[in-house]
């Protein structure tokens, strides 16, 4: 509805929503300014000659993507929740593609018994992808 005055003098149909009695007499709002300067800097852009994503590359990535099978839903990587029992049971609830726990690249490539005890799968985990 259009109703004309709510008391105190403030009126609906007004646009700005000042009151009809001090109308001018309320002090400026001042503008806030950004706390991060994220928020207000220019995002910064990588001349395409100096890009990594070429045609070729983008073509093999989407290529890479189709050749899994282009899963819809990702198990996002958790800490501490990425083990094969729980991608597994993601899987159970429509999870077509899943994440390894992070693993230490040094450790894993010199290590055995590392990698057995942090890299289980199994056939049904696919596809999987290691970080």
């Amino acid at each position: 509805g259009n109703v004309a005055d709510l008391g105190g003098g403030v009126s609906t149909h007004n646009s700005d929503h000042s009151t009809a009695k001090n109308k001018g007499s309320q002090p400026k709002k001042k503008e806030k300014k950004a706390h991060y300067k994220y928020l207000t800097a220019e995002i910064p852009t990588i001349p395409k000659e100096k890009s990594l994503a070429t045609p070729e590359r983008v073509e093999k990535a989407w290529k890479f993507f189709r050749d899994m099978g282009e899963p819809k839903w990702h198990v996002a990587p958790m800490v501490d929740a990425s083990e094969l029992a729980f991608r597994m049971l993601c899987r159970k609830y429509g999870a077509t593609c899943a994440y390894t726990p992070m693993m230490h690249a040094r450790l894993f490539n010199e290590t055995e018994k590392y990698r057995k005890e942090q890299f289980t799968t199994c056939a049904e985990d696919r596809p999987l992808l290691a970080q």
